[in-house]
């Protein structure tokens, strides 16, 4: 049997991806150039060329990696959930269907690369930059990234194809961290993590860190084009590795149904009303039946675990500054998670939930109390390790009522956006979110802007600052429930 050409694998794969929510993600980039450059106006009295692209490293260590990975993971999902959309058993060669899928993918991250690049560099001019535009090194850095993360996006679609969307983002944030830490080192071309970001410090002018290179650093006079080759190749090894086995996914059992007998159901009375009374009685509460289906799923099990993580930093940093990263790092982040999972547990089976009584309304708001409980308990728990292993007794009250009402929250608010958009959306918003949290609560900008960046107000644990956002936090939590179940009765309909 012939084989599909790869021109025609090429085209099947543009006109499937194109309109869905893969191709939109590039926007993501676009909006964080638009807070990259809102950052640069805060942060000094007048942009400058050196602050817009200083101010491009965090999309390079953070915000661009999880972007590519988040591209890469939408497309493994949706190609997993449509089992192929039955490619997987038409005569194209898998080499050749990898390839067509690499194609629009990097297509997708040069788009997501430019307009991060070029969309404050653009604004920038006419809101006071002094000089020419830096048109040369605006594209480079715009080559650089994209070169740099080719071998990113083949390691990526390996893993997606494999182990789907969660896996991809947790490679990809392992990617930003090890790439981040790694990045200066001497062993960096051993590192295939270090090369994205090895590669954009000479051209947005900043260690990994975010502090400005000095000209007798190594990495300012280092050429970007080493790095970004060594990612670009790092492609093809990606790309012709065979796959072990093609990705199927579990097919459910069919049992023989035994027909009715029809003398013994015509003889069988109606049920009375007792016996309707009685089988309502013997029905689960909608909570209990949540949390019984949630706790099947080994990634909520898991998630107590999230409170040895602060645990293990304890042994080298500071109580309070280990407290504030997991405020900032892993509460924030975690909260997202915990939405895709939650949601992601329940939606195939949401349609015969909602179609039993008590009805989606009250089954939505039982999910809401697990994924809102979960958060809660786990702040608990690593708020009191942390007092535990040396943060003043006094400070416990505090930092847990802003844990608590951060969480809930975040995950309420994350949890209504996947149910009425998707998980995609959700993280997306995440990222962006995440974002602005870290920039804002780790630096002096969480004096100007606490009060609108609700992903950072884990941090806010002034008695002045805690009058405003624990009502503010409780009031959109509210309001966040209300969305979450108007979005659950409509994804039954």
């Amino acid at each position: 049997m012939s084989t599909v050409a790869l021109s025609r694998s090429l085209a099947s794969e543009v006109v499937r991806w194109r309109g869905s929510t893969a191709a939109r993600l590039p926007l993501l980039a676009a909006g964080s150039g638009l807070v990259q450059l809102g950052l640069v106006l805060l942060s000094t009295a007048g942009p400058t060329w050196t602050a817009v692209f200083a101010h491009e490293s965090l999309w390079v260590v953070l915000t661009g990696p999880l972007t590519i990975a988040l591209l890469v993971g939408s497309t493994s999902r949706a190609d997993r959930r449509a089992r192929g959309g039955a490619i997987w058993w038409r005569p194209v060669d898998p080499l050749r269907a990898r390839c067509s899928r690499f194609v629009v993918l990097a297509g997708l991250a040069l788009a997501a690369h430019a307009l991060v690049v070029t969309v404050p560099v653009a604004l920038a001019g006419p809101l006071g930059a002094p000089g020419p535009v830096p048109v040369g090194r605006a594209l480079s850095l715009v080559a650089v990234l994209w070169l740099s993360t080719l071998g990113m996006i083949a390691v990526l679609q390996r893993v997606g194809s494999r182990w789907g969307l969660l896996p991809v983002l947790a490679a990809g944030l392992v990617w930003a961290v090890v790439g981040t830490l790694s990045a200066e080192s001497t062993r960096w071309p051993l590192v295939p993590f270090a090369w994205a970001v090895r590669g954009a410090l000479p051209l947005v002018g900043t260690h990994a860190n975010g502090m400005s290179l000095s000209p007798a650093d190594v990495a300012a006079a280092a050429s970007p084009w080493a790095p970004a080759a060594l990612g670009a190749l790092l492609a093809v090894p990606a790309l012709l590795l065979p796959a072990p086995s093609r990705p199927g996914g579990r097919v459910p059992r069919t049992e023989a149904r035994v027909p009715p007998h029809p003398r013994r159901d015509a003889l069988r009375p109606p049920p009375s009303r007792t016996d309707r009374r009685t089988a309502a009685a013997r029905r689960p509460h909608p909570l209990g039946a949540v949390a019984a289906t949630l706790a099947a799923d080994p990634v909520l099990r898991s998630a107590p675990l999230v409170a040895l993580v602060p645990g293990t930093l304890l042994r080298w940093w500071p109580a309070d500054e280990s407290l504030e990263a997991y405020l900032l790092l892993a509460l924030p982040p975690g909260s997202v998670v915990l939405a895709v999972v939650v949601w992601s547990t329940l939606a195939p089976g949401w349609r015969a939930v909602a179609a039993r009584p008590p009805g989606p309304g009250p089954a939505a708001a039982a999910m809401g109390a697990c994924a809102v409980g979960v958060t809660t308990a786990t702040s608990l728990a690593v708020v009191t390790l942390h007092v535990a292993a040396g943060l003043p007794p006094a400070a416990w009250p505090p930092v847990a009522l802003s844990a608590v009402a951060t969480g809930a929250l975040l995950t309420t608010a994350h949890l209504a956006v996947a149910v009425r958009l998707g998980v995609v959306a959700t993280l997306a918003l995440g990222v962006i979110g995440v974002m602005l949290g870290v920039l804002v609560g780790g630096s002096d900008l969480r004096a100007a802007l606490w009060m609108v960046v609700p992903w950072a107000s884990g941090v806010c644990v002034d008695p002045d600052q805690l009058l405003v956002t624990v009502p503010v936090a409780s009031a959109l939590t509210a309001a966040s429930g209300w969305a979450l179940v108007r979005a659950a009765r409509r994804a039954a309909a």
